[in-house]
């Protein structure tokens, strides 16, 4: 049952990751802000301040909630990681995801390249074909 402070649970998600020999920075990315195009990762970044606090706000819940809350990194573009956290729905996923009662940290390995979306069209029109359940599932 170990929920660190915010700042804390990130700093110790920081040291993880250098561990693991990605020391890049961390952004934040959350299902909306994310597009899953021909096998990779198109992210669309919000601002780095609405998205740590956004990430913050759900940390807050999954703490009151007590069913686990995990920080993982979805993919890579460049040596920057794009990170995102989950907390689940019910004891039921909770079990399903493996979600002990506390804070879990988390690294796919592979680790996946994506790329920045830098063109709004580009977002607008890939937006409508975006796989939806793929998205989810990989944010578990």
């Amino acid at each position: 049952m170990d929920y660190p402070p915010f700042t804390n649970a990130v700093v110790r998600f920081r040291s993880f990751l250098n561990d693991e020999g990605y020391s890049g920075a961390i952004g934040w990315v959350f299902p909306e802000d994310v597009l899953f195009v021909g096998a990779q990762w198109l992210i669309r970044p919000r601002p780095k301040e609405l998205s740590e606090n956004c990430v913050a706000d759900v940390y807050e819940t999954a703490v009151a909630i007590r069913l686990g809350v995990k920080l993982g990194v979805l993919c890579k573009v460049g040596t920057d990681l794009w990170c995102y956290i989950f907390c689940p729905d019910d004891q039921t996923e909770a079990e399903y995801c493996l979600m002990p009662d506390g804070l879990k940290l988390s690294i796919p390995m592979p680790l996946e390249e994506g790329r920045i979306a830098v063109d709004e069209s580009e977002w607008r029109r890939l937006v409508t074909k975006d796989q939806v359940d793929i998205k989810r599932w990989r944010f578990k």
